[in-house]
């Protein structure tokens, strides 16, 4: 008899490459129910010196998983974490909340809480916001730091063999923290592809999935669970034929990864002798490695959409400059970098962007069009390219190019900065 289609499947978001099957486990981050409290004047000195030691360890901390993570995946993934050293070295962070204390008599708890607020401010952003972009990471540092107020560890991942993480959300330093002996997926509610979760779960090689707010409730620890990072699929309690159609595909794709690791050095090459070049495309710096580690020549398109995504604000030259300059240099003389301009419009808004509506966005103002109409912007990032060309092999791309017009002004333009 055929098997009763029992088993429910949830269309999310790929974020890293690869097939799961496993057993999940919902995992639910402690929320910080910490008690607001005012302490005595005399107290106050004794307060932020017991603020400082925390700071202190959660930067011991960080640099210890930083130091880790380069051995596993590289220095170029192990940089996630200089935001959150940054941070934590920051005059400004640390004075703000020392002000706090002193100024409204709050506990270090408190405080360190109530700088969210503050934090937000500067990015223009509502505390609910930090979780939806790279924000993300503030949360990780204020985390830390409240459990090392409190003088306890860090909340641990406890992975048995062979499970998928299911969770809401998972900071950067609780990604790096799980076992990946035992770990064979996860699965978050929120996130992007561009998040640091997504960029470690890739440096990782670990299958992962965004399956929206309510899949921590759709699924139950204990319940079979089959990921595919490639198309986003989450199938809940699959059958016995679903789960063999899968574990086909997943010796398929290993077979496939096996093969190709074995080509990757050989030079491509047509039968009659013609060399023929392979170019990767990457969406963000830290991909760079994975593009070298698959024997590629070059980079044939370098997506820049990601620096204006998930924020209200505007990248600055520098920004641009920094992230060019990490794959140029990684890439060298000999290997090529093509880097395409902002090619906003069509399917990618951005909210610091008021982009026009129409009827036929892919076709009207987007690619160079954009870029012709807002020189501010445009002349920002050549500017950043022209910087970073002389660390390597640099080239650019015009995207979404409809006349000669367009070339000849793109070019005056390149000339001008």
């Amino acid at each position: 008899m055929p098997e009763r289609l029992q088993y429910k499947k949830i269309k999310g978001i790929g974020i890293s490459p690869g097939i799961a099957i496993g057993k999940a486990f919902v995992w639910e981050f402690p929320s910080f129910q910490e008690a607001e409290y005012t302490i005595d004047k005399p107290a106050i000195e004794k307060e932020i010196e017991r603020l400082n030691d925390a700071i202190n360890t959660t930067e011991s901390q960080i640099e210890e998983l930083q130091q880790t993570f380069e051995k596993e995946a590289g220095s170029q993934y192990a940089d996630i974490f200089s935001f959150h050293l940054a941070l934590l070295k920051d005059k400004w962070f640390r004075s703000e909340i020392e002000r706090i204390i002193r100024e409204e008599r709050l506990n270090s708890e408190s405080a360190v809480k109530k700088i969210i607020h503050h934090i937000g401010k500067v990015f223009k952003k509502e505390e609910k916001d930090f979780h939806q972009d790279r924000r993300r990471d503030i949360l990780d540092v204020i985390e830390r730091i409240i459990h090392n107020l409190r003088g306890s560890s860090c909340t641990e991942i406890n992975i048995f063999p062979d499970e998928i993480l299911v969770t809401r959300d998972l900071s950067p330093s609780q990604t790096v923290s799980i076992d990946k002996r035992y770990i064979r997926g996860f699965i978050t509610a929120i996130g992007s592809e561009t998040s640091h979760a997504a960029i470690i779960a890739k440096a990782l090689e670990v299958p992962a999935v965004v399956g929206g707010e309510k899949i921590t409730t759709e699924i139950k620890s204990g319940d079979t669970v089959i990921i595919d990072g490639h198309t986003g699929e989450i199938i809940i309690k699959p059958s016995k034929k679903v789960i063999a159609e899968y574990k086909k595909k997943q010796e398929q794709l290993l077979l496939r990864k096996k093969q190709l690791l074995f080509l990757k050095d050989s030079p491509c090459e047509t039968i009659d002798g013609k060399r023929i070049y392979l170019h990767a495309n990457i969406e963000l710096p830290e991909e760079v490695e994975t593009a070298r580690k698959y024997g590629a020549d070059g980079i044939g398109l370098y997506r820049t959409e990601y620096l204006y995504l998930n924020r209200n604000d505007l990248p600055t030259e520098e920004e641009h400059f920094l992230a060019y300059k990490k794959v140029v240099e990684k890439m060298g003389d000999k290997r090529p970098v093509i880097i395409r301009t902002i090619d906003i419009g069509g399917d990618k808004f951005v909210s610091a962007l008021s982009i026009r509506k129409e009827l036929n966005p892919f076709l009207g103002w987007r690619g160079i069009r954009f870029s012709l109409e807002r020189r501010d912007i445009f002349e920002t990032q050549l500017r950043a390219i022209l910087r970073a060309a002389i660390y390597g092999n640099l080239k650019v791309m015009f995207p979404m190019v409809s006349t000669l017009e367009e070339v000849r002004m793109s070019h005056r333009i390149l000339q001008k900065v």
